[in-house]
């Protein structure tokens, strides 16, 4: 090829991804945490401290399992269902 010019080659790759994967390590285990937390429920209405130590070590195992999760997970400019569902779980 001539000097100052550039050649160009393109490569298409088309992927898939397996969605069982996301369920079985990412939402399966969400929904575990969430349901351990109705567990507090199970305790007597007066221990409160009881209550409130495992709704918030629950939620602080959510949390740090979100930010685990998301440098699994390609980044996006929307909320995927994956991320609404995660949402929905804190609120839970």
């Amino acid at each position: 090829h001539a000097k100052g010019r550039l050649s160009r080659f393109d490569i298409v790759i088309y992927l898939q991804r397996d969605p069982r994967c996301y369920f079985w390590n990412i939402a399966f285990f969400i929904l575990l945490i969430t349901l351990a937390s109705m567990y507090a429920f199970q305790l007597e209405p007066q221990d409160v401290s009881g209550r409130a130590s495992i709704f918030l070590t629950l939620l602080l195992t959510s949390v740090g399992f979100k930010q685990l999760i998301s440098t699994w997970l390609p980044r996006k400019p929307y909320l995927t269902f994956l991320d609404k569902y995660i949402i929905t779980s804190f609120l839970v």
